[in-house]
């Protein structure tokens, strides 16, 4: 049976399994296991108007790591449409981002690349369509609202909206 070292160096009486004073290989598996990203570690990615990000950033979802990258897009009226796209890709091939909140008027501009990446069947992160203040929802555009749609017709009937 195997013993482990004591805080001092020296050989302690328990087996390696149960120790907790000295490096054991329970500790060590769990010092590999904090490279691999848990669901504490996902983010979330925002793409929207100031209102709506600067909310976002408030509530604590703002991150920007060493390298300068940020999980979020503050779009303004001489944002490119390039440019919001470039972010969208950016977000949607990240492996630490779980969901992309994207105002639904930001979602219009770039509306080809969001039917691209919700008709790929990739389903993290996942890409949701939310309202901004300055315009109104529309769930007819929502590819969510959409499967909703198709699958519940008699919901969409209920929110006075046609299957």
């Amino acid at each position: 049976q195997e013993k482990c070292l004591s805080e001092a160096g020296l050989p302690c009486q328990r087996p390696v399994s149960c120790c907790v004073r000295g490096r054991s290989r329970f500790q060590l598996s769990i010092m590999v296991k904090k490279k691999f990203l848990g669901q504490s570690d996902m983010k979330i990615g925002v793409i929207g108007d100031e209102d709506t990000v600067t909310g976002m950033l408030l509530a604590g979802i703002g991150h920007v790591d060493g390298s300068g990258k940020k999980n979020f897009l503050l779009v303004e009226s001489k944002t490119h449409q390039r440019e919001i796209e470039e972010k969208f890709h950016e977000l949607t091939s990240r492996k630490d981002i779980a969901m992309v909140l994207v105002t639904q008027g930001c979602a219009d501009l770039i509306r080809p690349a969001v039917d691209a990446y919700t008709n790929s069947g990739q389903v993290v992160p996942a890409v949701m369509e939310i309202p901004s203040k300055d315009q109104p929802y529309d769930p007819r555009k929502d590819a969510v609202m959409q499967r909703v749609a198709f699958f519940m017709p008699q919901a969409m009937a209920a929110l006075g909206l046609e299957a």
